[in-house]
């Protein structure tokens, strides 16, 4: 009996083992087991490292939060944009998500950190601060996301009011004074929180690269034509010759500007049709 006692033993310690090295040896343990953290938090780690750009003029402006993707806040991509933005008259806030968590792109462009769903509560923190902005508009808000930052924000039009990964709690009314959403080259697959839908019926418009070598651009299609079947305030366009990214003169290997520029004026239409029908 003592022996057999000692076998069970051994078998257990090497089962506890096995799952050790499952889980801390697993390259995706810190995409999923994540350490959920406060608004107050959150709002600490990103409000030093905002950049808010706003247009001449007393104002209060409309307001365009930007979520960069997986590569980080690249200024050659982020500050022309937001000089775009102030152009049209919009206040732009840059949100960077890495520098003040010591984030690398290696790891958030591997999967193996920081998936969209939990980057999710960056939004509500954006959010929150342009609210306090005396310049802006606080009920004319939009959301603008580039792969990466696609993800989260369809993935923030699915929580909604529920409490997303990485976050202690719900933000009911977080996404309160969005009329617009637009997702450039989005990631529409699991384990997007996205992948089978959203609940917000925020207007939303997906700009898709037909050649994308990053994504799977046909798992946004279904999504896209499934959520216009559900009846969703949804527009996409659809660049076939492009490539992921194809908006970054930054990167020649992958800029179209024919369609970067259509992209552009159709963004453009499209924030001016719901900014400025509020």
């Amino acid at each position: 009996m003592k022996t057999l006692s000692l076998w069970k033993l051994l078998l257990l310690m090497l089962l506890l083992m096995a799952v050790a090295i499952a889980v801390y040896g697993w390259p995706y343990r810190n995409a999923i087991f994540v350490t959920p953290k406060s608004g107050e938090q959150i709002a600490a780690e990103l409000t030093p490292y905002f950049q808010l750009f706003k247009p001449e003029g007393k104002g209060p402006f409309p307001a365009v939060a930007v979520f960069h993707g997986c590569a980080g806040p690249e200024a050659d991509l982020s500050l022309p944009r937001a000089a775009w933005l102030t152009r049209q008259g919009y206040v732009a806030l840059l949100v960077d998500s890495f520098t003040g968590r010591g984030y690398q792109r290696s790891d958030v462009c591997s999967g193996t950190r920081f998936w969209g769903n939990q980057r999710v509560a960056d939004v509500y923190a954006a959010l929150s601060y342009l609210r306090d902005q005396p310049e802006v508009d606080g009920d004319n808000l939009a959301l603008l996301g580039y792969s990466h930052g696609g993800w989260t924000l369809l993935d923030a039009l699915a929580y909604d009011d529920e409490r997303p990964i990485g976050a202690l709690q719900a933000t009911p009314g977080g996404l309160r004074g969005v009329k617009a959403v637009v997702a450039y080259y989005p990631y529409c697959e699991f384990p997007a929180h996205s992948a089978t839908g959203w609940k917000a019926n925020i207007p939303v418009l997906g700009l898709l690269a037909g050649q994308d070598s990053v994504v799977d651009v046909e798992a946004c299609l279904r999504l896209f034509e499934r959520m216009q079947a559900e009846n969703k305030a949804l527009d996409y366009e659809l660049y076939a010759q492009a490539e992921h990214v194809f908006d970054a003169e930054s990167r020649p290997d992958y800029y179209d500007p024919v369609a970067a520029n259509k992209a552009l004026q159709v963004m453009a239409d499209f924030l001016e049709r719901q900014l400025a029908s509020n």
